[in-house]
């Protein structure tokens, strides 16, 4: 699956990149994922708490630790990933973040939902 030209997806349009094969993974906590969520979507809030500095060791470290994470969850070079927080104000931006690291690890297949939940 490609990705869309664009960084943010409409709700409509992750829906519909979902039915397609798109994972979508919701990067608030583990609580508010379990009170509610989109459906079909997978949980990593660690995406949000860990944080690196820049020396290549650090961001080694946290390559590997997101990385399984991300495969944990059905991540695959193929995979379309679209993420999501409650807003882009309430979580610091954790769903660019993901983005973010997703792309320092070389996968480009990924978008944000625009408006978080």
């Amino acid at each position: 699956m490609t990705s869309p030209d664009t960084l943010l997806v409409s709700p409509t349009e992750a829906l519909d990149l979902q039915k397609q094969g798109a994972l979508i993974i919701d990067v608030r906590d583990g609580d508010d994922y379990k009170t509610e969520h989109i459906a079909g979507a997978v949980n990593i809030p660690q995406i949000f708490y860990h944080l690196s500095t820049t020396t290549d060791e650090e961001l080694t470290q946290s390559k590997v630790v997101l990385e399984e994470l991300f495969r944990r969850v059905g991540v695959t070079s193929e995979t379309l990933v679209i993420l999501y927080e409650d807003g882009f104000a309430s979580r610091f931006g954790g769903s660019f973040r993901g983005w973010w690291w997703l792309n320092f690890f070389g996968h480009d297949k990924v978008v944000v939902l625009d408006g978080g939940y």
